[in-house]
């Protein structure tokens, strides 16, 4: 089983981000502030069960976040969420069993 896409959203600078795994290496390159550093980051929170913070979320959320439960906000019933979709590639005839395990809603309709 490989990891073959990543979609994140809400988390630090990275709103909206699509990550293509290569099948043999992904290496994250860019320059300083483009998110690197968050993109690994929301890997080991997500992946280790971590503890969040109010600044892991990005900052166009903060004014949702604030406005939560107020009579004056537009989302004031909806809190922000920070959401990561982790979509793999497996070798059916050797893993599907394992996966199948994991993931008792799979569907075999690819």
């Amino acid at each position: 089983m490989k990891i073959k896409e990543v979609q994140l959203n809400n988390f630090r600078r990275l709103e909206d981000v699509e990550i293509d795994f290569e099948e043999e290496e992904t290496v994250f390159v860019g320059p300083n502030n483009s998110g690197k550093t968050s993109a690994t980051a929301a890997f080991r929170l997500f992946l280790l069960n971590a503890a969040f913070k109010i600044h892991d979320f990005s900052v166009s959320k903060i004014k949702d976040i604030d406005s939560f439960g107020s009579t004056e906000g537009v989302n004031e019933n909806i809190l922000p969420s920070i959401k990561m979709d982790i979509w793999f590639s497996i070798d059916p005839d050797v893993e599907f069993g394992r996966v199948f395990s994991l993931l008792p809603n799979l569907s075999t309709n690819f």
